[in-house]
């Protein structure tokens, strides 16, 4: 018998096969404000391209869905909607967008890394010894 507080926080994920064939899913990233909506929709064509050539699992003519889901204090949060045809290529479909996505990153200007929107004290001073050397002065003490 299993006790219900295993139930209770074991992680269960829900599968949509939304009278398809296939399945569909679904994968999530984190962009800074700074890029444009252009750009991110530029970026998810080419990691669909990529991911594609590289995963039998995923259909390059089925194209994915990309949409504007939540806007947070550091980042907008994308995601990019996909069909799936065999449920067992689940994880490894994932892993192809998700390396396609940080490897192109770059190429595009943008990082999936939550932009930081903050200065540490540190950067302040060293901003501010670059700008001024006399603060370094004993006099300064």
């Amino acid at each position: 018998m299993i006790p219900n507080s295993k139930l209770r926080t074991t992680k269960i994920e829900i599968l949509n096969r939304s009278g398809q064939t296939g399945w569909n899913d679904f994968i999530e990233y984190n962009i800074g404000y700074a890029t444009p909506a252009k750009t991110v929709e530029d970026f998810f064509d080419k990691v669909w391209e990529v991911a594609c050539e590289k995963s039998a699992s995923l259909n390059f003519d089925k194209k994915p869905k990309t949409s504007l889901v939540a806007t947070g204090d550091h980042a907008i949060r994308w995601r990019i909607h996909y069909n799936l045809e065999n449920i067992y290529q689940l994880k490894s479909a994932r892993f192809r967008i998700n390396r396609a996505a940080f490897d192109l990153q770059q190429e595009f200007g943008l990082t999936l890394a939550t932009p930081v929107t903050h200065q540490t004290f540190t950067e302040v001073i060293a901003a501010a010894v670059e700008e001024d050397t006399s603060i370094l002065d004993d006099t300064h003490k």
